[in-house]
């Protein structure tokens, strides 16, 4: 082969190199969008206007890991993580329904959270563990009142 056709054939394959190069990054990098964090928010209203919040955040390359946390602090970016310390925090895959009324707002999960976290606002906050019929019962139920964070 001569000198001209070689370097056609160099030139031709760094590009290809360069196109296959980019093309694998656009790849990596949508792969790392799948694994951030998404966070969902539930703004609850207080008489007095102080907001309270239903925090749900789901990650994970398949959206399998999930924490949902009653809090007074509303999340400002997808590092936010539940204080432990003073949030009802629910972690793994758990379905809440929630009726707000006046100062009162009652929640029923299949599991409750640790009665010891206070969060310092207005509103008497009621727990109630349901299983099986009651979740189908509650199910049927969600409406302007009833509502669900899932």
């Amino acid at each position: 082969m001569n000198k001209t056709v070689l370097t056609i054939i160099l030139i031709i394959s760094l590009l290809l190199t360069f196109f296959a190069g980019f093309k694998c990054q656009q790849s990596v990098a949508e792969l790392d969008e799948i694994g951030k964090p998404q966070i969902l928010t539930t703004t609850l209203r207080e008489n007095n206007g102080k907001p309270l919040y239903f925090v749900k955040k789901n990650w994970g390359y398949t959206g399998d890991h999930q924490i949902i946390a009653l809090t007074s602090t509303k999340p400002d970016n997808d590092r936010w993580t539940a204080n432990k310390s003073t949030d009802y925090v629910w972690e793994g895959e758990i379905l809440i329904y929630y009726q707000q009324k006046g100062d009162t707002l009652k929640v029923w999960s299949n599991h409750l959270p640790d009665p010891a976290r206070k969060i310092s606002i207005n509103k008497v906050i009621q727990f109630e563990e349901i299983k099986g019929p009651q979740f189908d019962k509650l199910k049927h139920q969600v409406d302007s009142t009833i509502k669900v964070i899932e």
